[in-house]
């Protein structure tokens, strides 16, 4: 059930933000930057947050499970506490709202008992509800009336942006300003055309920032028109980027352009306080704020997974050197893993300024050869980057002709290997040195019915018993896309030879192998074989978060890459509990993996202390912080074993994530099942001698399963799709 809340709020949560555009005020001068970031742990359970204050310390407000609560942190025991009586009345709502007066009372707007409510029309008629909360459970409902608007399928909302003792100051969603009182009396309401992207309230003036920049004021009880203070109102200004303000007695603070910024309202003056790039905020948005006594300053913030993170920036007079050098990571395509990783390292080492450059940024029509030939040159010059991401490079071609750098040069690689699962470094190292070092893998696998999963491993067998039983197996196109992908990776170094030309014959039997697989394929949901095929053989789903997944007591087996440890625990529930039978993708006994964010340094890097440095930060800490977010497995058995053994408030059995497809009456839970200590042991012995599958580059894997969708659609013989695909394979593979 409570995906649900997640996919609705996160709905509203478009709904109403703003994004925006400010003048910067004056920065400090020299290399120096004056906060520190440390991140804290946020409250177990919690998978929305919707503000931040201040009782005696920071709190949140944000889901607590069973609705909404509000939650205090203990700096001394570096633990939290809900400090609210349950609103139990909320407990089925969704939230779209929410935002702490002070540390007793709480506002929200919500859609009541929406999460009782299966009828999509009965859904759609649920009006929305507001409310003042009070901290020992009590809740005040504040009858407010907006406009309907009928020409838009979205109810009009109040988005509250300032809770005074008396009064709500927000806007609808056309951007009307509007004024409440706590028992609902409209004071005021202000028709504006402009989009609107903050609003503070100082010395009982209301000052409003529009996108277009201009900066309205009233007066805050009243809607009256005022003149303000000038020297705020160009502060307020906005530029590009989100737009964040809060006001506070002293001061007032804003967000724009992934800097942070200070007014003094009694000195008059303003300043820069943080710039983004050197914090794990520059990944982030929907920022809130929320300074204390001491001059440290709170951020509340979301990354692009959905994640939370509350960053605390600590103040340091003497300030940070941060070298005028930026330590540059070169990635062929945006990687979020890579992103965390860096956002992570940098709360540790805010004086080292990282940037990262993509290859391929999808918006100047660069090609995949393009990149590579310009990373080439400008590795063959001797300039460039100071650590590469590897993945999709070719990085056997990099070894050979000496573009990377020994690692045992820069790093305790002898110390780091003793942590890590050693047959992973082995294709990446020679008789001199090592070149490269994978942080993590995929396994492949399949759950069903025991006589599939015996039959895994041969695949004419495996499609034998699946024509004779003659049961679809494909909700839509995911599972026959997953299953047409592992059979690749099973028959891939069969297709090419020890010179790298493909073997027509050999592709054949692949291509008839994946005509049978659409053949028998259906659906399970009665809808006709899929247009595009066998699908595009991309690895876009995990065992845990599949669609397919979630229907697996109407399909006879799921096919999927184990990305994180919660697909394993999930496949654990189902051996465990449900009676089905887990199988991996194995090559003469020994399992097959692919590995992910592989790293190596350029042999001209400048930096390769930070490089060393980065390296070990991500394999030693970054991994142990982050890598369950990462869809890979870590590639520190130690690490694995943690996560494997990890459950949730204490329980062995409990629920992953939830689902609702189509008609649905109610939501699919996919569960997960901790592992036993001895169970982790067995996966790491069989992991520890593991190979690395080969011919799983994204690029060979398309192009020979688009070779056999011109087969299996009919728009090319078997003979031909085999000869074209191989001509291009045989090609690609010499040049």
């Amino acid at each position: 059930m409570k995906k649900v809340l997640v996919m609705i709020s996160g709905f509203f949560l478009l709904l109403l933000s703003a994004a925006g555009c400010g003048e910067e005020p004056k920065e400090k001068e020299g290399n120096k930057i004056y906060y520190e970031e440390a991140n804290i742990p946020l409250p177990e359970g919690t998978e929305l947050l919707y503000d931040i204050y201040e009782d005696g310390g920071v709190s949140v407000l944000g889901d607590a499970g069973n609705g909404i609560g509000t939650f205090s942190y203990s700096e001394k025991d570096k633990s939290w506490e809900q400090t609210n009586e349950p609103w139990e009345e909320l407990s089925d709502s969704v939230i779209i709202d929410a935002k702490v007066f002070n540390e007793d009372q709480t506002y929200v707007s919500v859609l009541k008992d929406a999460m009782l409510t299966q009828d999509k029309e009965a859904w759609s008629q649920l009006a929305v509800k507001y409310y003042v909360l009070q901290k020992d459970g009590g809740m005040k409902e504040i009858p407010m009336e907006l406009p309907a608007e009928d020409d838009q399928q979205q109810k009009n909302i109040f988005q509250c942006m300032i809770c005074d003792e008396d009064m709500l100051i927000g806007k609808d969603n056309s951007d009307s300003i509007y004024c409440f009182s706590l028992d609902g009396q409209q004071k005021y309401k202000i028709e504006e055309t402009e989009s609107i992207n903050g609003m503070v309230k100082v010395d009982g003036l209301l000052y409003v920032a529009f996108s277009s920049q201009e900066i309205l004021c009233l007066d805050a009880k009243s809607g009256k028109p005022a003149d303000g203070e000038e020297k705020i109102k160009q502060f307020l200004e906005v530029s590009d980027g989100e737009y964040v303000i809060r006001g506070t007695k002293e001061s007032i603070y804003k967000i724009n352009s992934k800097k942070m910024y200070r007014y003094d309202l009694e000195k008059k003056t303003s300043e820069q306080l943080l710039d983004f790039s050197h914090y794990g905020l520059k990944n982030g948005y929907n920022f809130k704020i929320m300074p204390d006594e001491n001059g440290d300053i709170y951020v509340l913030y979301l990354l692009q997974d959905g994640t939370y993170v509350l960053g605390k920036y600590i103040y340091k007079e003497e300030g940070i050197e941060v070298k005028a050098e930026a330590f540059t990571i070169y990635s062929l395509t945006e990687n979020y893993g890579l992103q965390r990783q860096v956002d992570l390292f940098s709360a540790k080492y805010p004086e080292i300024r990282i940037e990262i450059k993509y290859g391929l940024s999808g918006e100047d029509g660069t090609t995949k050869a393009d990149a590579l030939k310009l990373l080439n040159t400008e590795l063959l010059a001797g300039k460039g980057y100071d650590l590469l991401l590897l993945d999709d490079l070719p990085v056997e071609s990099y070894i050979r002709e000496g573009m990377l750098k020994d690692l045992n040069e820069i790093t305790d690689m002898d110390t780091l290997s003793d942590d890590l699962f050693k047959n992973m470094l082995e294709p990446y190292a020679d008789e001199k040195g090592q070149y490269a070092v994978p942080c993590g893998f995929l396994l492949y696998g399949i759950v069903g019915k025991e006589e599939y999963v015996n039959s895994f491993a041969d695949t004419d067998d495996f499609l034998t018993l699946a024509e004779n039983t003659g049961l679809p197996f494909a909700v839509h196109d995911y599972n026959l896309s997953e299953t047409a992908n592992i059979i690749y990776l099973q028959h891939a170094s069969e297709c090419f030879r020890d010179d790298g030309t493909a073997d027509q014959e050999k592709l054949k039997e692949l291509y008839s192998y994946f005509d049978r697989v659409y053949r028998i394929s259906g659906n399970s949901f009665g809808e006709e074989l899929q247009e595009d095929g066998i699908g595009n053989g991309w690895e876009i789903n995990s065992m845990d978060r599949a669609i397919e997944w979630i229907y697996y007591d109407k399909l006879p087996f799921v096919m999927a890459p184990y990305m994180s440890s919660d697909g394993l625990k999930a496949a654990k529930f189902l051996e465990d509990e449900q009676g089905y039978s887990c199988g991996y993708l194995e090559e003469e006994g020994e399992l097959l993996y692919n590995d992910r964010m592989i790293f190596g340094v350029p042999e001209n890097t400048e930096q390769e202390e930070t490089a060393g440095k980065f390296i070990e930060f991500v394999l030693k800490e970054g991994l142990r912080k982050a890598s369950s977010n990462l869809m890979i497995l870590p590639v520190n058995p130690t690490v694995l074993e943690a996560q494997l053994k990890q459950s949730l408030d204490g329980k062995d059995i409990y629920t992953i994530s939830s689902f609702g497809y189509e008609s649905d009456s109610e939501m699919t839970d996919v569960k997960g099942k901790t592992w036993k200590e001895e169970e982790c042991k067995k996966l790491q012995e069989k992991i520890s001698t593991a190979k690395k599958v080969k011919y799983a580059e994204a690029e060979v894997r398309e192009m020979v399963i688009d070779g056999a969708n011109d087969y299996c659609l009919g728009k090319k013989t078997l003979d031909v799709s085999a000869e074209d695909t191989a001509r291009t394979l045989t090609l690609r593979n010499q040049e």
